[in-house]
């Protein structure tokens, strides 16, 4: 019963794996229909794009000659971004100001990473700490002598 579970949903599932290759029109290697691609030259977009490229470049660099009369004059492009860069002066005292507080953020990051924080000693048996040094006892203090008799007579 099991078995005949399995062919029928593998038959299905092979059924519908084929289906769904026929609808997406994928052909296979063995065949000759595939898709059609238009016929490329010289006369494809991509030929028209560069020529205009290349044509453009030369005019501009035609016009900046002319603009800056072969050389001796500056371009208008460059005294533009001129104008709109930060004077000299200011641009150095930004650099010292900032290498001053890149130099504090260093020391202080070389501080912390030489801290050694303080070692802390745990006590194995901090009862020890409740008794008494054992040399320090006087003799007869820790024990109960009161029904010891002496002997004076020695033979």
């Amino acid at each position: 019963m099991l078995s005949r579970a399995l062919k029928s949903s593998s038959h299905s599932l092979s059924r519908s794996l084929q289906a769904s290759i026929r609808s997406r029109g994928q052909t296979y290697a063995t065949t000759t229909e595939g898709p059609k691609f238009k016929e490329e030259g010289f006369s494809s977009s991509v030929w028209t794009f560069a020529l205009v490229a290349v044509v453009g470049t030369l005019a501009l660099a035609k016009h900046a000659d002319y603009v800056t009369e072969g050389g001796e004059k500056e371009h208008p492009l460059t005294t533009y971004l001129r104008e709109g860069m930060p004077e000299e002066g200011k641009l150095k005292s930004n650099e010292a100001k900032h290498l001053k507080e890149t130099e504090r953020a260093a020391k202080l990051n070389l501080l912390q990473a030489n801290h050694q924080s303080a070692k802390m000693h745990l006590m194995v048996y901090p009862e020890k700490m409740d008794l008494a040094n054992p040399f320090m006892v006087p003799v007869g203090s820790q024990v109960d002598m009161s029904d010891v008799k002496v002997r004076t007579d020695w033979r």
